[in-house]
């Protein structure tokens, strides 16, 4: 993982629960979305190709019928 990366999820002001999703090579063949929590992120694959979000602390995670996480954040977050 990129340094720069590194130590904006060490400087993030929030719990390590906060939600974080690592989308790679999107619409791509080799495609791949991950979703994880700040405590665990520094253990994702990140190159030039990934698109990282780093959730605030009002970021959920919701686990689908068919497997798939999907993320959201409340409207209600704006003021955070």
């Amino acid at each position: 993982m990129p340094t720069v990366v590194k130590r904006t999820m060490t400087n993030k002001k929030t719990g390590h629960s906060t939600v974080v999703v690592f989308a790679r090579a999107i619409g791509r063949n080799d495609e791949s979305v991950d979703v994880t929590t700040l405590a665990d992120a520094a253990s994702m694959v990140c190159d030039m190709r990934t698109l990282v979000l780093i959730g605030s602390q009002s970021t959920r995670k919701i686990e689908a019928a068919d497997g798939r996480a999907w993320v959201y954040t409340p409207r209600s977050a704006r003021g955070e």
